[in-house]
């Protein structure tokens, strides 16, 4: 009546170094998942819709458009940072997947 269980491997443990802590910590925070929920999603779910990746980006493209608004307000705009903002604004929107 002893039947064989598969036995659930042992815990799997990982130690960041010291000097990527700070970077971990806020890295884990900005996905809004658990520590363990982070790794397991940067593991396995690399191409996967990222709400909190979106979210982030999003907002730098939103600081971006404010920065060029403050620019043209001020008279500043030149042909080179009309040319350095739109390629911030097409690599912004390549990495959510959308066209500029």
């Amino acid at each position: 009546m002893n039947e064989d269980k598969p036995k659930r491997r042992s815990k799997i443990s990982y130690r960041i170094p010291k000097e990527r802590e700070r970077e971990f910590d806020m890295l884990t925070a900005l996905s809004g998942l658990s520590m363990n929920g982070f790794i397991t999603d940067c593991i396995f779910r690399r191409n996967r819709h990222d709400p909190a990746r979106q979210t982030r980006l999003v907002q730098i493209l939103d600081e971006t458009a404010r920065i060029k608004a403050d620019i043209q307000t001020q008279g500043l705009m030149s042909e080179d940072i009309a040319s350095e903002l739109k390629l911030i604004r097409t690599a912004l929107m390549a990495m959510m997947g959308r066209q500029s």
